[in-house]
């Protein structure tokens, strides 16, 4: 049985939402030839579900291409890699049609120098008679240098909530479904930019009933919630247990880097006592939010994987030798941005915000902290 995500997979170009670079990609794939000079692959990069293994279905679907789409975690090694993939690369097609060639996951491949899988696929890529896809999250991984320089780079932005709700509004109408505008945005905006997710909760939620109330919505959320933060509490503990550096360390946990910086700088102080280890850990952390802040600041994403490194060398740079499982707490700072929701609150920010020179947003985010600095002792 297809899952939906399958089912209702872009057709054509104009069926994928918001993807900026989709006619460069869909350019490259057709006119092949004229990039090969310059270019022998396309990489397109970016967050889960976000279009990127939909776009190279839609293109291939569109151009009439016989798509041979392999996940590279099955293929790690260079043996593997020339069997595979080369095989593809030289064969022509079964069914008399150009090919295009789709290698997902490509995190997964080794870089190492015994495996040899990058650099295989380096050289493959090279004399290739077909137009190459390779789909990553993070393009600057270190391992990908040398391919990296051989690719037009596309990148696939996090998707919007209403840009997820038109999706689901699609199959809703197809599926003959009964739910609210609000519960699909709720669905939506559950799903952190990741449609394939939004689709997933929808199908579950879906099964055996026609007509979806916006409470079952919300008490089925609450449960993979609490599912997503078991997940950071393992993370953390790896984290501040860890004596050599992991930098997958926060690869499952379904949330993006400035919420996780939120959450262990939380929990620092409930692993470390001493001075220097404090110290030590919010250097750490310190340094990981900057490298985030020229990101947002310049759009320079090759400082994501900066970031990433700070923060999970806290705990093999502080150092702690022995293991007590501590509870964590959840960031007090998403409890504070949750609380203020009074009418009084939202008056007074409207009144400080021309007196600041900023926006009311960011008098929203730092009135906790203002509250905090005008407390009468």
């Amino acid at each position: 049985m297809l899952t939906w995500a399958e089912k209702y997979r872009p057709k054509s170009l104009k069926e994928i939402e918001n993807f900026e670079g989709k006619e460069k990609v869909f350019d490259f794939v057709k006119n092949y030839k004229k990039y090969r000079n310059k270019y022998k692959a396309c990489l397109i990069y970016g967050p889960p579900g976000t279009g990127k293994t939909a776009l190279a279905f839609a293109i291939a679907n569109q151009l009439k291409l016989e798509l041979i789409e392999m996940n590279a975690s099955d293929f790690r090694d260079k043996t593997h890699v020339r069997n595979i993939i080369g095989r593809a690369l030289g064969q022509k097609s079964l069914f008399e049609k150009e090919k295009l060639i789709v290698v997902d996951e490509l995190e997964g491949i080794s870089g190492k120098e015994d495996r040899g899988g990058l650099a295989e696929l380096s050289m493959l890529i090279e004399n290739s008679a077909y137009p190459v896809l390779l789909i990553a999250n993070d393009p600057y991984d270190k391992r990908f240098i040398e391919l990296r320089k051989k690719c037009l780079l596309i990148e696939s932005k996090k998707l919007k909530v209403y840009d997820i709700v038109r999706i689901l509004k699609r199959i809703v109408k197809n599926e003959k479904l009964e739910i609210s505008d609000d519960a699909l945005k709720l669905i939506a905006s559950h799903a952190k930019g990741d449609a394939r997710a939004a689709i997933n909760d929808l199908q579950v939620l879906a099964e055996r009933r026609k007509k979806i109330l916006l409470g079952e919505v919300s008490d089925y959320l609450e449960l993979a919630t609490r599912d997503r933060e078991q997940k950071i509490f393992d993370a953390l503990r790896l984290l501040f247990h860890s004596k050599i550096l992991h930098t997958d360390i926060f690869s499952n946990v379904e949330m993006q880097l400035d919420e996780i910086i939120r959450w262990v700088e939380e929990n620092i102080p409930k692993e470390y006592s001493k001075p220097e280890q404090l110290a030590r850990a919010y250097e750490m952390l310190a340094k990981a939010d900057l490298y985030l802040t020229r990101i947002t600041t310049w759009q320079y994403w090759r400082f994501l994987v900066y970031a990433n490194i700070f923060i999970c060398a806290i705990g093999p740079y502080v150092g702690k030798k022995e293991f007590k499982w501590i509870g964590y707490n959840y960031p007090s700072f998403f409890i504070e941005l949750y609380k203020r929701k009074s009418s009084e609150e939202r008056e007074l920010i409207a009144r400080l915000a021309p007196k600041l020179h900023c926006s009311t947003r960011k008098v929203k985010n730092e009135m906790f902290l203002m509250k905090k600095f005008l407390k009468k002792e």
